[in-house]
């Protein structure tokens, strides 16, 4: 079960959200879904944590000794760094889950820093009762490198 008190957005919830959006991505993204299953994401920071960023963005703090095995992965291997622009930041953007109680598909992006997922955006506030996870779309898929 996903829910806390006063319905706080648990890092289990964010884990099965993300593994059903990465799934929908292109093979080359399944990376980060590897680091999902491996438990990378520790804390899950709520909207607002930081004023730089939109007003309903949630950030992750990560298990060290998962970050480690990724870092090393792409010092090893200069061709997933190629491949996957690994040190590189970008944000995927035409990402739609269906939102039950709104009855209508909201977009979210995904943001990625040096090799790891760093946090999910959408144009409402991110409530654990509202997504069907059988009903995520990839509209038109666009990578803004950041």
């Amino acid at each position: 079960m996903f829910l806390t008190s006063k319905n706080h957005i648990t890092v289990e919830w964010i884990n099965t959200l993300l593994i059903n959006v990465i799934k929908k991505l292109p093979k080359e993204y399944d990376i980060y879904r590897e680091q999902i299953n491996n438990k990378i994401i520790r804390k899950v920071y709520k909207p607002g944590f930081a004023s730089t960023f939109q007003q309903n963005y949630i950030g992750f703090g990560y298990n060290q000794g998962i970050v480690n095995k990724y870092d090393k992965l792409s010092k090893i291997d200069p061709i997933v760094i190629d491949k996957h622009d690994l040190t590189k930041g970008f944000i995927l953007t035409g990402i739609e889950i269906f939102n039950i109680k709104e009855k209508k598909f909201i977009e979210i992006e995904l943001y990625f820093v040096d090799g790891l997922i760093a946090g999910i955006n959408s144009t409402i506030k991110l409530d654990m009762k509202s997504f069907d996870y059988e009903n995520i779309v990839i509209k038109k898929l666009i990578r803004k490198e950041s």
